[in-house]
């Protein structure tokens, strides 16, 4: 099985399962509408096996030269994991160099091993920890 690495296409969504860690902030949100709106902002791409999504992710603009990776995998990409850090970061490094960016972010939970394995897998460099305050409305 050879993971593909498609352009993002929102009807693929309806067919993903989002399967993070009950402590896993992103689980408690409509991950599918979120990367649908990532995607729209910037370049976006899905990683496939078997015609199955298993993850996706892209990078859009945030400030002039500065991008935000973001990534959403499932369960089964434990399966892939080499060969998919490999398509991934191969994937991000091209998007960086076609929008000329000089840094690109990408944010993690703390105490989410996977996702800052994931980060530092594909070259990202932890800088530094933050607090994130919300505030709701009524």
């Amino acid at each position: 099985m050879i993971i593909e690495i498609i352009p993002f296409q929102e009807i693929r969504l309806q067919n993903f399962i989002y399967n993070g860690v009950e402590e896993d902030y992103a689980a408690k949100l409509d991950v599918r509408s979120l990367a649908a709106s990532y995607a729209k902002m910037g370049i976006s791409f899905m990683g496939v096996v078997d015609d199955r999504l298993i993850g996706m992710g892209g990078v859009y603009q945030v400030l002039p030269g500065i991008g935000q990776a973001w990534l959403f995998v499932n369960r089964e990409v434990q399966k892939y994991r080499g060969a998919f850090f490999r398509e991934v970061k191969a994937h991000l490094d091209k998007i960086i160099a076609k929008m000329e960016y000089k840094q690109v972010n990408m944010m993690c939970l703390k105490n989410s091993f996977e996702a800052n394995n994931l980060a530092e897998h594909l070259d990202f460099k932890k800088q530094m920890d933050f607090t994130l305050y919300v505030k709701t409305g009524e």
